[in-house]
């Protein structure tokens, strides 16, 4: 790590050897976003190494800063793909199943979380009146 580099890109270059969590998530056993914790400000350095426009906060980075950010960035990755791809090789199908029904599961559990809330709202909102379209008036 250089010197000139700013107190930022050093924050992150360290946390992604120390806290590789915190840079993405694994959203089911086969596939990984960017958390939305770095997510933003490690999708610009991507875009612009690859040839994006320039927006956000990475346009005050300097070269050597995008570069060992998106190098870090890359490894940390390749590295998350690796385990994927060893945990995928020597877990038992069993243990696949499993981790697709608790997947599943706590996708649902969200829904029905964000629908409940949503008509809780509505329900305040509204005085506890269903205004729902396939509801008929009594």
């Amino acid at each position: 790590m250089r010197e000139d580099f700013c107190t930022a890109v050093k924050i992150l270059l360290q946390r992604m050897e120390t806290h590789p969590e915190e840079f993405y998530e694994e959203v089911n056993p086969n596939r990984m976003v960017n958390s939305p914790k770095w997510g933003n400000l490690l999708s610009q350095v991507v875009s612009l190494k690859n040839g994006g426009d320039m927006r956000g906060e990475a346009i005050f980075l300097t070269e050597a800063e995008k570069n060992a950010l998106y190098k870090g960035y890359v490894k940390l990755r390749r590295k998350a793909l690796d385990d994927y791809v060893m945990r995928e090789v020597l877990s038992p199908e069993e243990d696949k199943q499993k981790e697709l029904s608790r997947s599943l599961t706590n996708s649902l559990e969200k829904t029905i979380s964000l629908s409940t809330s949503s008509t809780s709202k509505k329900n305040k909102l509204y005085g506890g009146v269903n205004y729902n379209r396939t509801s008929t008036p009594v």
